[in-house]
């Protein structure tokens, strides 16, 4: 599409400008759709990081619960009434609550790193997508101006090419309608 003002502008030197308003005003609307999908890319992005933070909370709650069951078994355990007994019990207790206790502080501990590197992994590409939009939404701005002055510039020059055409034209007209009234 516009092979002819395409070829127009090379035979002039750039005169006749390159791109239409038209084209200008759809290449900027795509740099703006484009943006506007990456900004969406970026929210689900977030999004994602914060459903995958909530679900490693969920399971270091889980394992805290489980925690507390294990150390509520040991306590039952230590208020057996044959010795023996009581202290396979507390041994396994003392075991259970000690895995129970380790389980805990890994499923904090990933949680945490879970959740700090979905935090810095969305902002990152939070900050790369707002990047991207603001400086295509300015390069389109720019570019929506220069064009929109040189097709102003240009107007005025044709507008004054056709005003010098037409002078001599109409100072003929005029000559013979005054020919014409003296006749008369």
């Amino acid at each position: 599409m516009g092979l002819v003002r395409k070829t127009a502008s090379i035979a002039t030197l750039g005169l006749v400008s390159f791109r239409s308003k038209k084209e200008q005003l759809r290449r900027a609307e795509a740099a703006h759709r484009s943006a506007t999908v990456a900004l969406e890319r970026e929210r689900t992005a977030r999004t994602e990081a914060d459903e995958r933070v909530a679900s490693a909370e969920r399971r270091a709650a889980a394992a805290e619960l489980q925690a507390l069951q294990a150390a509520k078994r040991m306590r039952r355990a230590k208020g057996e009434a044959k010795q023996s007994r009581r202290q396979r019990r507390r041994a396994r207790a003392s075991a259970a609550a000690a895995a129970a206790t380790a389980t805990v502080e890994a499923a904090g501990r990933r949680g945490r790193k879970a959740r700090k590197q979905a935090v810095e992994v969305a902002g990152r590409q939070g900050r790369k997508a707002r990047k991207q939009a603001a400086r295509a939404a300015a390069e389109a701005k720019v570019r929506g101006r220069r064009a929109g002055k040189r097709a102003e510039e240009r107007a005025r020059e044709l507008a004054a090419q056709a005003r010098d055409a037409a002078e001599p034209v109409v100072a003929e007209v005029r000559g013979r309608v005054e020919e014409l009234t003296h006749r008369s």
